[in-house]
């Protein structure tokens, strides 16, 4: 079964859609382990938007290169305006090909140490962020089990992404009340 966004389309296809602007840190991003990654700044030739491209190949780990996929398909069922959004996406045998909006700020964990502390206001909002993350989250019987402030991008209106959802597990609805009962107790 073919998993990509447009079936009939070709990795040269799908390629030639975007340009590459530039190439951006990996170790700016959480990245999965074991995956040889390459990130870009690339620009949609059909309406000119900037976006972020991930190239992850396989390095021989089908077992992480599952679980990846299983966190792609999750993270391409849902929208929520603070977890990052997956545009396009195209997968081969060994290579994950996934174009996400680009949010190219620093993450929370830079922020928090950059700073002796966040104002109270600032710290609030952040705050809500995350309890909207989590509400949404529980409310589709996903499970986030590696929420930290390392996976989310703050972006250019101050608003928080949830980059990584490598961790995150679908589960029944029980089962997602049990999970959260037990962190939270």
């Amino acid at each position: 079964m073919n998993k990509n966004a447009h079936p009939e389309q070709t990795i040269k296809d799908f390629l030639a859609k975007y340009d590459r602007v530039a190439k951006l840190d990996t170790n700016y991003y959480r990245i999965v382990p074991k995956l040889q990654t390459e990130i870009w700044r690339i620009r949609n030739k059909s309406n000119s938007k900037m976006c972020m491209m991930r190239i992850m190949r396989s390095n021989g780990s089908k077992d992480i290169f599952r679980a990846f996929g299983s966190q792609i398909a999750i993270q391409r069922r849902i929208t929520h305006p603070n977890i990052e959004e997956i545009v396009d996406y195209f997968e081969t045998a060994d290579t994950f090909y996934i174009v996400t909006e680009y949010a190219m700020r620093r993450n929370l964990k830079e922020l928090i140490s950059s700073r002796s502390k966040l104002s109270e206001v600032e710290a609030g909002e952040y705050f809500v962020q995350v309890c909207d993350i989590l509400q949404f989250t529980a409310e589709h019987n996903l499970v986030l089990r590696d929420l930290r402030p390392e996976n989310m991008i703050i972006d250019e209106k101050q608003h928080l992404k949830l980059i990584n959802l490598a961790y995150c597990i679908e589960t029944s609805s029980y089962d997602t009340k049990m999970y959260i009962t037990l962190l939270i107790h």
